[in-house]
């Protein structure tokens, strides 16, 4: 069995991206998309609301 890292992803351009950095591009992203409206924006991401609060802040995002 092999295992791989998972804490980053290869993007089309041959760069390396990773997933936090992913995660909170996401975050904002969808926060922009619902012009700020945080339970609009955890609803499309497919989150609880606590769920959407925690990643905010994890991500210093609020």
């Amino acid at each position: 069995m092999t295992f791989v890292c998972i804490g980053k992803l290869e993007v089309a351009n041959g760069g390396t991206i990773f997933l936090d950095e992913f995660e909170k591009n996401y975050l904002e992203q969808a926060m922009n998309k619902h012009q700020g409206n945080r339970t609009k924006a955890a609803k499309f991401l497919g989150l609880s609301h606590k769920a959407f609060l925690y990643r905010l802040e994890k991500y210093q995002l609020v």
